[in-house]
Parts: structure tokens; C-alpha cells; sequence
């Protein structure tokens, strides 16, 4: 790990001496990796509760909130409670014009530290709720921005990643934050000519400047800033397949991992790097082709997502941090567990597992859906 750090280090002093002369500020120069590998923990002891899921799409988000579990649906609109051994409770949200509902199905949601609870739907429009599910705000992505035609013809030309317009939600990454008051939403750009699909010299500006997060005041419905830059190793490679990035929030931070990086970086309130963590796991070898075109992508990508070992959810909860990957091929899945910024515990599984959150002496997780049962696999257990 040392050797790969160093390496790390160089190359982001050669990026940074390169992007200076260009007004720009390589945010991973000179970052520091804290945190000891000290693992304790290979294996836990998993309860297992089964969950009727034929009134769902089976497709969705879990968290847990409270001693309630919720299940954001991003195929059918509406949120579904559970109590926290799996009896059903009730429904909340519905499609429609209503005070309290929503037009377009759900892609991602949170809950804030007071109960209320935000969703962004398929129609980019993001919606707060307090704890009783009645709607308090809605933003469209954007709303309040100039919406000149001439802005996007300029953007069309002359790519700017520091214009908010160039971004769109990241889809892929099904995911929302709350910190402090801000909503943090994983943006991409999908530029024709500004993109990581294609080994190009703009490929390689996209690595280096284009942003991942946005913030947005959803109290006074208004844009926040663009932050956050892909990690060196995307320089290094062009490999968009491995390229999704996983994140949530706790403490006061944000945590973000990346599909091929073994580092977790951690920003602070303001979305400021502050540190990076995190130690590879020894069955992801991080050896990751190269992609050179579209077709390349379209083509490959699954076929190397299931050869190659790679990084997957993560989750900050109770002081602790679940980082869940995959194995090269078909090796299985297995969870990290870091301790404030070390690693104490690395778990093999079958299946991959994903921890949603903490309540009454254990955490909860969720297995892949039972698709032939219709059922939701819930695990709990205690470290």
C-alpha cells in the first residue's frame, strides 16, 4: 500500500505543476493518507428477515431511520415502512399533482438528522418532506439559473466544466445526501465532446477538472457550488467502467470511494478535501483495462465489471465506516470496516451486502433481492 501511495504522490505533483499553468488547482496535491490496518474482524454472525416485496418493484433504495426501515421504490412512486422485523406498516407518498405528492418515481433519497426526508425523482425535481411525509419545498435541478439558448450553444462549443449547466444528475449513482443544510447530488457530465468515454486529450481534462457533487439549498431553493474532482487514477487510466463513485455522509463529512480506487477521500462541511483513508482489499488486484471509445464501453463494460474486483457501497454509521467490493472474478464479495480511520475488520460473503444503518445494539444490512420468492433478504448483526 506504502508503494502505491508514494506512487500516487508523484503523480499528482506532476498534475498539479502541469494544471497550474493553466489556473488550475489540483485539490489532491499534497493530500495525506491517515489510518493503520489493524484487522480484527473476519466474520459476523447475520440474522436474516424475509420481507414481503410483491407490492414493490423489488428495485429501490433501503434506509433505516430511527426503528423504522423505509423502502424508497425508483420504479413506483411512494416510500414503504417497515418495522424493524419486517412487518409492514404503510405507504407513504403518491404519484400526482397533490400537495404531497410527486409526478415522476423516485431515483434516490435520505433522511435529515430531524426526521425530514428529501427524494429527487426521474424528472430531476427534488423534493422535502418533513417527518410525517407531508412536502415542505421542491426545487427542479437548476431552476433559478439564467436559462439563456445562447448558454447552451456557448456550451456546446467551448465545454466549461466550471459552468453548472454543463452537469446533470449521475444516475448511476442512485444516491443523496444530506450535510449539515446542504443536499449533496452526484452530478456528470455527458458532454459529446467532454466526456471519459472516449481516450482523448478532452478525456483527460474531464478526469482532471470536471466536478462529481453539487450542493443545493433546498430551504431557499438554490444552487450551491460544484465540487469534488475524480482521483488521480483516472489520469493514469481512462477506465469510465470503473469509474462510479459511492458516498454519504456522518459527522460532519462526506466519505467517497470510487469503483477502482482503494483510497476513501473525506471532505469536510464545505465540500473541502481534507484527508484521504482506506487500504486496498487483497482480492481486488485493481489491474483494470482501458477504454478508448463509446463502442469500447458499450461493449465491455459488464464483461469487465464482472472479471475485475472493484469498490462498491459505502456507509458511515455509528462511528463506523462499511465499505462493501467485489472480488476479481468470481471470487465472492467481502465488507470493510473501518474504525474512525483505520481498518479493523474485512468479511467475506457469498452475495454482496450493504450496510443502510444502526438501531437497538445492531446494524442492518440488505442481501440482493430474492426475485423468485419475491422478498427483500434483511440481515442484522453486532460487531
Amino acid at each position: 500500500m506504502k508503494n502505491r501511495f508514494f506512487l500516487l504522490l508523484a503523480v499528482l505533483c506532476l498534475n498539479s505543476m502541469a494544471c497550474r499553468d493553466k489556473g488550475f488547482v489540483d485539490e489532491y496535491s499534497g493530500i495525506i493518507h491517515r489510518g493503520q490496518k489493524d484487522i480484527a474482524i473476519r466474520e459476523v454472525s447475520l440474522d436474516t428477515l424475509f420481507v414481503d416485496a410483491s407490492h414493490t418493484s423489488l428495485d429501490g433504495e433501503w434506509h433505516l431511520n430511527g426503528d423504522k426501515l423505509y423502502f424508497i421504490d425508483r420504479s413506483l412512486v411512494g416510500v414503504k415502512e417497515f418495522a424493524l422485523d419486517g412487518q409492514y406498516i404503510g405507504s407513504h407518498i403518491e404519484r400526482g399533482r397533490g400537495p404531497n405528492e410527486v409526478l415522476q418515481s423516485m431515483l434516490a433519497g435520505d433522511f435529515t438528522g430531524i426526521g425530514d426526508f428529501v427524494a429527487m425523482d426521474r424528472g430531476w425535481t427534488v423534493s422535502l418532506f418533513n417527518k410525517d411525509f407531508e412536502k415542505k419545498k421542491s426545487y427542479l435541478l437548476f431552476e433559478d439559473l439564467d436559462n439563456d439558448a445562447q448558454v447552451w450553444d456557448d456550451l456546446m462549443k467551448n465545454p466549461d466544466p466550471e459552468e453548472h449547466r454543463m452537469y446533470e444528475f449521475f444516475i448511476n449513482s442512485k444516491c443523496i445526501r444530506f450535510l449539515k443544510d446542504q443536499i449533496i447530488i452526484p452530478v456528470i457530465t455527458e458532454h459529446v465532446d467532454y466526456n471519459g468515454f472516449y481516450k482523448t486529450a478532452n478525456s483527460q481534462n474531464f478526469w482532471l477538472a470536471s466536478y462529481n457533487f453539487l450542493m443545493i439549498d433546498i430551504e431557499n431553493g438554490k444552487t450551491g457550488k460544484l465540487f469534488g474532482h475524480y482521483p488521480p487514477i483516472f489520469r493514469e487510466s481512462n477506465m469510465p467502467a470503473f469509474s462510479l463513485l459511492n458516498f454519504d455522509t456522518g459527522d460532519g463529512y462526506l466519505y467517497c470511494s470510487y469503483g477502482a480506487d482503494s483510497l476513501i477521500y473525506v471532505r469536510d462541511v464545505e465540500g473541502k478535501l481534507v484527508k484521504c483513508m482506506g487500504f486496498a482489499a487483497s482480492s481486488v488486484k485493481g489491474k483494470y483495462p482501458e477504454t478508448s471509445t463509446f463502442e469500447e464501453y458499450s461493449q465491455y463494460s459488464m464483461q469487465h465489471r464482472k472479471k475485475y474486483g472493484y469498490y462498491k457501497q459505502i456507509k458511515a454509521v455509528n462511528g463506523y465506516l462499511f465499505r462493501s467490493y467485489k472480488k476479481d472474478g468470481d471470487a465472492g464479495y467481502g465488507l470493510q470496516i473501518y474504525k474512525g480511520e483505520n481498518l479493523v475488520g474485512d468479511v467475506d460473503f457469498a452475495e454482496e451486502l450493504y450496510v443502510i444503518g444502526y438501531a437497538e445494539g445492531f446494524y442492518y444490512g440488505v442481501l440482493p433481492v430474492d426475485m423468485e420468492a419475491e422478498r427483500f433478504r434483511i440481515v442484522r448483526f453486532k460487531l
